[in-house]
């Protein structure tokens, strides 16, 4: 197996050290915007608790198995401390990075021993971490888009993971894609970020698997890029908006952190996917809630505002 003889990546994501290496001639496509919008870069010198090697079919072909075959057609294999992709053709397409993403974010949160998967979207706002969260088709979506469309920087899109540290709670998003719908493209009138957003969507819907349950997946770093603002790899929680009750008035009120709790408990999920068990994070969890609902401002925001309202009512609120 030739590889390269230095690591074509190396970063940090969550608690996890990893190195990437990439056989010779074999293109990891667009595998480093991805890396680049949610991992940060490992130190010099730094231990490296994981290693992946991408590489064609064919230069795998001498490391015992057993090889499991993912959703992009890539193949996989584990051999501790090492992860072996391999592929007939470059890991350009979507599916094929999407499958090397999952096995990151699975390794790397197994690693945590105190730690709780949320399903939030999370974003950059008058200087503060606020976790936007809810049930699925609650609105996370539109709600963390219309703030990057006012200017918060990108952390997570769909689901979060807040894990305890020595120097306090951190959260970062899971590796994946956004996932938007040209039909809210009126719910964004008049923006012209937004009207690019949209033509770049058209593109990539042209690839079945960028679309899913209507909606077309964006990778984060592209979003990021074609907005002009930053991707964060982690950050301290300091913020949690809940949506709540859609076909109320536009109201957002701060709520007490017993009822936070509760909320962020029903909210808490399990993430499984195809040849792996599932994250399955140990330790317990009930603590880090516990913490983030009494370290963060929590607020319920009853109704569904404009696009425009994220920019100015919430964002004024956080910075107050």
């Amino acid at each position: 197996m030739t590889v390269t003889r230095a690591p074509w990546y190396a970063g940090r994501y969550l608690e996890l050290a990893f190195e990437i290496d990439v056989a010779a001639g074999f293109d990891p496509g667009p595998l480093a915007g991805f890396l680049d919008a949610h991992c940060e870069p490992l130190a010099p010198g730094a231990v490296v608790d994981r290693r992946f090697h991408l590489a064609p079919a064919a230069a795998c072909a001498g490391i015992a198995g057993p090889w499991i075959t993912d959703l992009a057609g890539s193949r996989r294999c584990d051999v501790p401390p090492d992860r072996w992709y391999a592929s007939d053709g470059a890991v350009a397409s979507f599916g094929g990075v999407q499958d090397v993403y999952c096995g990151l974010r699975r390794i790397a949160a197994r690693q945590l021993a105190r730690a709780v998967l949320l399903h939030a979207a999370a974003v950059r706002v008058a200087g503060r971490t606020a976790l936007i969260l809810g049930d699925k088709g609650s609105g996370k979506s539109f709600a963390g888009h219309a703030c990057l469309l006012a200017g918060a920087d990108h952390l997570a899109s769909d689901k979060t993971c807040v894990w305890a540290t020595a120097r306090g709670l951190r959260c970062a998003g899971l590796i994946g894609s956004v996932r938007l719908s040209l039909a809210d493209a009126e719910r964004f009138a008049g923006s012209a970020a937004h009207r690019a957003v949209c033509a770049r969507l058209r593109e990539v819907s042209r690839d079945p698997a960028r679309v899913v349950t209507g909606k077309i997946s964006l990778d984060p770093s592209e979003l990021c890029r074609l907005l002009g603002v930053r991707p964060i790899a982690a950050a301290r929680p300091s913020a949690l908006v809940f949506l709540d009750r859609p076909g109320d008035p536009v109201a957002l009120a701060a709520i007490d952190r017993g009822e936070a709790e509760r909320r962020l408990a029903a909210l808490a999920l399990a993430d499984h996917g195809p040849g792996d068990p599932g994250i399955a994070l140990p330790g317990p969890s009930d603590r880090v809630l516990a913490e983030l609902a009494g370290s963060a401002a929590c607020l319920r925001l009853s109704g569904r505002p404009p696009a425009a309202w994220f920019g100015t009512e919430l964002a004024a609120e956080l910075a107050g």
